[in-house]
């Protein structure tokens, strides 16, 4: 009678040391599975970024003649004066274009992680002010009011010039986008210990709550309505960010809500 007993208290174990086994397998090829799905997602992901490349190149070459003859026009003391009007309006809307074809090769650049910083000193109040200036026609076009306030005592850092300007337009052209005709944005900065603070501000359309997480997302424009009646690819959001952060520095979205306006803070580290 022992024997059978046994056999019988042992059963139980040889099942569990079967499933535990199975278990395993399964395990193992689920990870395998993962493991293949990563590197497919990988390689999806670098051929997209060589797409987006080739595009944007392919895009900007035939753009460069055209803003050549634009110019070149425009400079003739004959050109009658009813051509400047659409001469002007081609001139903005290749720009548009361009900055596009950038925003992209940017975009390539941040998710493979080859973003350019060449760090030099930089005075940050410079660089806003000739982003502002850059981006003056955006705002003047729209009748849009653009308060300035540069209230930093310190404002030097090491950085890249450009693309601490690149931050600040695309922080401008956003809030002049969002903003309706007569609305009013505001560029302020400050200083509290070894932080520069940027603040860009507007009384625009606003942010719900619920799409504050997504708004530095690349397409992220999650609100239908907004891509239908402002288009865009939701990228430059996505550019300034990484651009904010490959400086150390941080930058965030603050919104009261829908038509209560939007203010974007950058903080960045000084010298």
């Amino acid at each position: 009678m022992t024997q059978p007993r046994k056999i019988h208290e042992q059963a139980p174990r040889l099942e569990a040391v079967d499933a535990l086994a199975q278990c395993r397998v399964e395990l193992e090829r689920a990870l395998q599975e993962v493991k293949l799905a990563r590197e497919e997602q990988l390689l999806a992901s670098r051929a997209r970024d060589r797409f987006l490349a080739a595009l944007s190149h392919e895009l900007r070459t035939p753009l460069t003649p055209i803003v050549v003859a634009v110019q070149l026009l425009m400079r003739r003391q004959d050109l009658p004066e009813p051509a400047r009007g659409p001469l002007e309006t081609i001139r903005r809307n290749v720009q548009i274009e361009s900055s596009l074809i950038d925003d992209l090769l940017d975009l390539t650049r941040i998710t493979s992680g080859r973003i350019e910083i060449d760090p030099e000193p930089v005075d940050l109040h410079e660089a806003i002010t000739a982003a502002v200036q850059s981006c003056e026609s955006d705002v003047r076009g729209k009748a849009q009011r653009l308060t300035v306030e540069l209230n930093a005592l310190r404002y030097k850092t090491d950085g890249d010039f450009t693309r601490i300007r690149q931050v600040v337009c695309n922080l401008l052209q956003n809030a002049s986008k969002f903003t309706r005709e007569g609305g009013e944005i505001t560029v302020r900065s400050h200083s509290e210990g070894a932080r520069f603070g940027l603040s860009v501000s507007d009384n625009g359309i606003g942010i719900r709550r619920a799409v504050l997480p997504t708004v530095f997302d690349a397409f992220g424009q999650t609100d239908e309505w907004i891509t239908r009646e402002f288009g865009g690819l939701g990228l430059g959001l996505a550019i300034a960010k990484a651009v904010v952060e490959a400086h150390g520095g941080t930058v965030e979205a603050t919104s009261g809500g829908r038509d209560q306006g939007a203010t974007f803070t950058v903080e960045l580290p000084m010298s």
